[in-house]
Parts: C-alpha cells; sequence; structure tokens
C-alpha cells in the first residue's frame, strides 16, 4: 500500500517542493540584507 501511494505522488509536488526552497531562500536572504 505505502510503495503504491509513493509512486502515485504526481512530479508537481517535486516541483513545488524546489519552488518552496527557492521562495525560502530569497526570504532569509532578504530578511539579512534588510537588518543589515
Amino acid at each position: 500500500m505505502k510503495s503504491k501511494a509513493a509512486k502515485k505522488i504526481p512530479p508537481d509536488m517535486k516541483i513545488l517542493e524546489k519552488e518552496l526552497i527557492k521562495i525560502r531562500t530569497l526570504m532569509t536572504e532578504g530578511a539579512t540584507r534588510s537588518s543589515t
């Protein structure tokens, strides 16, 4: 059951993960820039 569910994960989820990581890095960069 678990293996089947894992295989059903759409590629969009991976893309969303990458986008979230990008946003996080941008947010942290912006915060450090504004603080200094």
